[in-house]
Protein backbone atom coordinates (compact mmCIF):
# COMPACT_ATOMS: atom_id res chain seq x y z
CA UNK A 1 0.00 0.00 0.00
CA UNK A 2 1.74 3.34 -1.17
CA UNK A 3 1.24 7.07 1.03
CA UNK A 4 -1.89 7.50 -1.47
CA UNK A 5 -3.88 4.57 -0.73
CA UNK A 6 -2.94 5.18 3.28
CA UNK A 7 -4.23 8.61 2.86
CA UNK A 8 -7.31 7.95 0.77
CA UNK A 9 -8.17 5.13 3.77
CA UNK A 10 -7.10 7.47 6.38
CA UNK A 11 -9.43 10.08 4.82
CA UNK A 12 -12.47 7.37 4.30
CA UNK A 13 -12.63 6.20 7.76
CA UNK A 14 -12.79 10.10 8.76
CA UNK A 15 -15.63 10.68 6.64
CA UNK A 16 -17.13 7.41 8.01
CA UNK A 17 -16.61 8.37 11.93
CA UNK A 18 -18.28 11.76 11.13
CA UNK A 19 -21.38 10.19 9.76
CA UNK A 20 -21.41 7.84 12.77
CA UNK A 21 -21.32 10.59 14.77
CA UNK A 22 -23.17 13.32 13.98
CA UNK A 23 -21.74 15.23 17.12
CA UNK A 24 -23.76 17.43 19.36
CA UNK A 25 -27.65 17.34 19.62
CA UNK A 26 -29.78 19.94 17.75
CA UNK A 27 -32.33 21.85 18.86
CA UNK A 28 -35.54 19.38 18.55
CA UNK A 29 -33.29 16.20 19.73
CA UNK A 30 -33.20 18.17 23.11
CA UNK A 31 -35.61 17.13 25.98
CA UNK A 32 -37.70 19.94 27.37
CA UNK A 33 -35.88 20.53 30.43
CA UNK A 34 -32.91 20.96 28.72
CA UNK A 35 -34.16 23.17 25.85
CA UNK A 36 -35.51 25.61 28.82
CA UNK A 37 -32.32 25.56 30.44
CA UNK A 38 -30.51 27.39 26.96
CA UNK A 39 -33.47 29.13 26.65
CA UNK A 40 -32.72 30.81 30.39
CA UNK A 41 -29.57 30.76 30.09
CA UNK A 42 -29.68 32.70 26.37
CA UNK A 43 -31.81 34.76 28.40
CA UNK A 44 -29.68 35.75 31.15
CA UNK A 45 -26.78 36.52 28.84
CA UNK A 46 -29.51 39.16 27.40
CA UNK A 47 -29.77 40.50 30.98
CA UNK A 48 -26.13 40.79 31.46
CA UNK A 49 -25.78 42.66 28.46
CA UNK A 50 -27.85 44.82 29.38
CA UNK A 51 -26.51 45.36 33.17
CA UNK A 52 -23.40 46.46 31.67
CA UNK A 53 -24.45 49.09 29.83
CA UNK A 54 -27.78 50.64 31.74
CA UNK A 55 -25.51 50.16 35.14
CA UNK A 56 -29.05 47.36 36.69
CA UNK A 57 -28.77 43.83 38.13
CA UNK A 58 -31.91 42.54 36.19
CA UNK A 59 -33.62 39.44 36.98
CA UNK A 60 -35.45 37.32 34.63
CA UNK A 61 -37.96 34.49 34.48
CA UNK A 62 -39.86 33.14 31.60
CA UNK A 63 -43.79 31.77 32.76
CA UNK A 64 -43.44 28.38 31.07
CA UNK A 65 -47.23 27.78 31.31
CA UNK A 66 -47.88 30.39 28.89
CA UNK A 67 -45.64 28.88 26.58
CA UNK A 68 -46.51 25.17 26.98
CA UNK A 69 -50.32 25.80 26.35
CA UNK A 70 -49.53 26.75 22.86
CA UNK A 71 -47.61 23.80 20.94
CA UNK A 72 -46.09 26.09 17.93
CA UNK A 73 -43.76 27.46 20.73
CA UNK A 74 -41.85 24.00 20.79
CA UNK A 75 -39.53 24.89 17.24
CA UNK A 76 -39.23 28.58 18.49
CA UNK A 77 -36.18 30.11 20.24
CA UNK A 78 -38.82 31.41 23.41
CA UNK A 79 -35.07 33.47 24.41
CA UNK A 80 -34.87 35.42 21.51
CA UNK A 81 -38.62 36.21 21.63
CA UNK A 82 -38.25 37.21 25.35
CA UNK A 83 -35.17 39.17 25.01
CA UNK A 84 -36.46 41.93 22.75
CA UNK A 85 -36.76 44.32 25.29
CA UNK A 86 -33.75 43.84 27.62
CA UNK A 87 -31.60 44.59 23.60
CA UNK A 88 -33.95 48.10 23.66
CA UNK A 89 -33.53 48.37 27.27
CA UNK A 90 -29.42 48.62 26.83
CA UNK A 91 -30.19 51.43 23.31
CA UNK A 92 -31.83 53.52 25.52
CA UNK A 93 -29.44 53.33 28.17
CA UNK A 94 -26.90 54.68 26.28
CA UNK A 95 -28.17 58.00 27.31
CA UNK A 96 -27.09 59.11 30.44
CA UNK A 97 -30.56 60.25 32.40
CA UNK A 98 -32.35 57.31 30.23
CA UNK A 99 -29.96 55.24 32.06
CA UNK A 100 -30.31 56.38 35.25
CA UNK A 101 -33.81 56.37 35.37
CA UNK A 102 -33.63 52.25 34.11
CA UNK A 103 -31.29 51.40 37.23
CA UNK A 104 -33.79 53.24 39.41
CA UNK A 105 -36.74 51.67 38.15
CA UNK A 106 -36.33 48.71 36.27
CA UNK A 107 -34.84 45.42 38.06
CA UNK A 108 -36.80 42.46 36.10
CA UNK A 109 -38.21 41.48 32.87
CA UNK A 110 -40.88 38.82 33.11
CA UNK A 111 -41.84 37.09 29.68
CA UNK A 112 -45.38 35.27 29.04
CA UNK A 113 -46.52 33.76 25.94
CA UNK A 114 -49.72 36.22 23.98
CA UNK A 115 -52.44 33.82 22.33
CA UNK A 116 -52.56 37.10 19.65
CA UNK A 117 -51.39 39.72 18.14
CA UNK A 118 -53.83 41.42 20.54
CA UNK A 119 -51.86 40.48 23.26
CA UNK A 120 -48.89 41.62 22.23
CA UNK A 121 -47.55 44.36 24.88
CA UNK A 122 -45.13 45.31 27.51
CA UNK A 123 -46.53 46.46 30.80
CA UNK A 124 -44.21 48.39 33.83
CA UNK A 125 -45.49 46.71 37.03
CA UNK A 126 -43.94 48.79 40.10
CA UNK A 127 -40.10 47.86 38.82
CA UNK A 128 -41.05 44.89 36.46
CA UNK A 129 -41.51 44.90 32.78
CA UNK A 130 -44.27 42.15 32.10
CA UNK A 131 -43.36 41.31 27.95
CA UNK A 132 -46.57 39.11 26.80
CA UNK A 133 -45.35 38.43 23.08
CA UNK A 134 -47.14 36.09 20.34
CA UNK A 135 -45.69 33.55 18.22
CA UNK A 136 -47.05 35.63 15.36
CA UNK A 137 -44.40 38.58 16.35
CA UNK A 138 -42.68 40.13 14.24
CA UNK A 139 -40.32 43.18 14.11
CA UNK A 140 -39.86 42.54 17.99
CA UNK A 141 -36.84 44.71 18.64
CA UNK A 142 -39.32 47.54 16.98
CA UNK A 143 -42.41 46.69 18.93
CA UNK A 144 -40.00 46.32 22.08
CA UNK A 145 -38.45 49.85 21.48
CA UNK A 146 -41.63 51.34 21.08
CA UNK A 147 -43.26 49.75 23.92
CA UNK A 148 -40.50 50.84 26.61
CA UNK A 149 -40.65 54.21 24.91
CA UNK A 150 -44.50 54.63 26.17
CA UNK A 151 -44.23 52.94 29.34
CA UNK A 152 -41.02 54.16 30.77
Amino acid sequence: MNARSTYRLGALALTLAALANPGPAHAEDESPKVRRARYETDLEKSAEAADAVCGTKLTVEIDWTSFDEDARWAGYSVSSFCGAPLDMLARLCAGPRAKAYVAKNVDRLACRAGKSKDDWRLDKKGKVLVWTVPIEASNNDQKAHAELLEKL
